[in-house]
């Protein structure tokens, strides 16, 4: 979805959104903060609220629940507790805890969200919603212009579909995508090309590329250009990681600046990630953020891709351990561990294979 230049800073990728109160009381000055505790129910499917017999909409609520549970394993609030080793065992064998966080979190949804990722027009147009700025002017702006390039009903679904997308659980965001992804595969080879278009002028509209657009973007295209572009595998050409080191020093070192503020944290969250390369880790070197920006990262992981599948895992665990350097991972950089292990063919997002 990216292919054009668009610039990016990492200041802006760090930036968060405001607080879930304040963007409530921009569409409902009522609401008195009160977040009413969800209680656990069981479930079925998510379409209909256990009335539809779809297996594509099984398809849809199984790979969601998959996506909530590993994001079960990590989230607790805008910084999680993280533990890579932790998080693998998990991953492979998910407790009831993650079940049940699971679950509630489907359950926060609001209704109109989860209808509409079981349909391929209410797909593209929650894709849209989530994308569309939440200050009611910009927002409007930038729906007149979106029916240049979207079909009235496209249009009326965003409509409907953004003051819920703008509030709902942030940790929500990319299961959602999960779920909403089956439908997208519906869509005829034309709509698909008039929804990876408009995507990507949403997306480049502001001139900047925020780490939600960015990893967005990495997740569709994963999930749904080879299935409407079929094309080879990615040769293997990597057997050893040596002739990659220099690629792993810039993925690793934009993952510790994107993390970590200072100098010192960053250095350590590098050298935690690097240290998962054993002896060869000593030879990598943190490169100032000015050297490892979104599209040096981009052209890291597409040549890291190339290497076989252990090779790949091995450098997943790695960013697991410079995300998680410090104890803790913000919602941000789950979700762009989720897209750089979805780049690397890892088998579940995000994938973390312990050393």
């Amino acid at each position: 979805f990216f292919e054009r230049g668009v610039a990016s800073k990492f200041g802006d990728i760090m930036g968060t959104h405001p607080p879930l109160e304040d963007r409530i009381n921009r569409i409902d000055p009522y609401f008195d903060g009160d977040f009413t505790d969800i209680a656990f129910e069981d479930w079925a499917n998510d379409a209909g609220d256990g009335q539809s017999t779809d297996p594509k909409d099984a398809e849809a609520s199984s790979d969601f629940m998959k996506s909530a549970m590993m994001a079960g394993m990590m989230m607790g609030g805008a910084r999680m507790s993280w533990n890579p080793e932790a998080v693998a065992t998990a991953a492979s064998q998910p407790g009831q805890a993650q079940l049940q966080y699971a679950v509630e979190l489907r359950k926060s949804l609001a209704p109109e969200l989860r209808k509409a990722a079981h349909d391929p027009l209410g797909a593209q147009a929650l894709m849209f919603a989530m994308l569309l700025g939440e200050d009611d002017t910009a927002f409007e702006e930038q729906l007149e212009r979106l029916k240049t390039h979207c079909v009235e009903a496209i249009i009326s679904e965003t409509r409907i579909l953004h003051p819920k997308a703008a509030t709902m659980d942030p940790r929500a965001k990319l299961p959602l995508v999960d779920m909403a992804i089956p439908s997208l595969r519906q869509l005829t080879k034309d709509q698909y090309a008039s929804f990876q278009e408009t995507l990507q002028w949403l997306v480049e509209s502001d001139q900047q590329i925020d780490l939600f657009e960015y990893t967005l973007g990495k997740v569709l295209d994963r999930h749904l250009k080879n299935h409407f572009e079929p094309s080879a595998k990615p040769r293997i050409q990597y057997h050893s990681i040596i002739p990659l080191l220099p690629r792993c020093s810039t993925i690793l070192s934009g993952f510790a600046h994107i993390g970590h503020e200072d100098t010192a944290s960053t250095e350590h969250a590098f050298r935690q990630g690097a240290a998962c390369l054993k002896e060869l880790g000593k030879n990598l070197k943190l490169l100032p953020y000015s050297e490892c920006t979104l599209g040096e990262m981009d052209a890291a992981v597409a040549e890291l891709a190339q290497a076989t599948a252990p090779l790949r895992m091995k450098v997943v665990n790695a960013l697991a351990h410079t995300v998680g350097a410090d104890g803790e991972v913000t919602i941000q950089e789950a979700e762009l561990l989720r897209a750089f292990a979805d780049m690397l063919d890892c088998p579940i997002p995000p994938f973390v294979q312990s050393s």
